[in-house]
């Protein structure tokens, strides 16, 4: 063979999926589908504990929803309005003692909506006898994150919002403000590849830069 066909081969490149930032109306939405959902059930215990200050971590600190179950009180430092996230949950309600990388391992402010969230969860009344735990079970124990997915999914009906949505709303705006590095640190990013491939919106009219040519 006098010729390598191998070399004539172009391999397929990946087209980039597109990425869902939420405007302030879904949110909203989004938010009134969950509140009207939790308690709503005609018997039986009460549905949906927990699960719109659940939300409302997401959208103020576009943290992973394991990183949100995951937390614990010594974690939360309400007078700096500041989160630590030292761990996670994981699939079958467990905590791992250490977020998803090396790098996710950090502190963040977050925004008024996920403190006022910790605060009311910080006041009822099983508290305290639940221990450390944010968000617990109704034994005390970490919730699993196919559990809460599922409960929002139910929650939420015909909405094609996803936990994760939230995380890359949070990114696309702190980038839009403050960078791509900016944003890149706040989700704990290794690089800021990460957050530009599968986290940022594009904008559907490119700002304009015309005044620096």
């Amino acid at each position: 063979m006098h010729r390598n066909p191998v070399r004539d081969t172009k391999l397929q490149t990946a087209r980039r999926k597109e990425v869902n930032a939420l405007t302030d109306d879904e949110i909203g939405q989004y938010r009134t589908r969950i509140e009207q959902w939790c308690g709503s059930n005609p018997s039986g215990t009460k549905r949906g504990e927990s699960l719109l200050e659940i939300v409302d971590v997401l959208q103020g600190s576009g943290m992973r929803i394991g990183e949100v179950l995951g937390l614990t009180w010594e974690s939360i430092n309400f007078k700096e309005g500041t989160i630590a996230i030292t761990g996670q949950c994981d699939n079958k309600g467990g905590r791992k003692e250490w977020p998803k990388t090396e790098s996710s391992r950090r502190v963040i402010h977050v925004k008024q909506t996920a403190i006022n969230a910790l605060k009311r969860q910080w006041e009822k009344d099983y508290r305290p006898i639940m221990g450390e735990v944010v968000f617990p079970t109704r034994n005390g124990t970490y919730r699993s994150v196919p559990n809460v997915e599922s409960r929002l999914r139910e929650a939420r009906g015909d909405m094609k919002i996803v936990p994760h949505d939230f995380r890359k709303t949070v990114a696309t705006k702190i980038e839009q403000t403050h960078g791509m590095l900016a944003a890149s640190r706040y989700l704990g990013h290794s690089s800021t590849k990460v957050t530009e491939q599968a986290y940022l919106a594009r904008p559907s009219v490119v700002p304009d830069y015309s005044s620096s040519f």
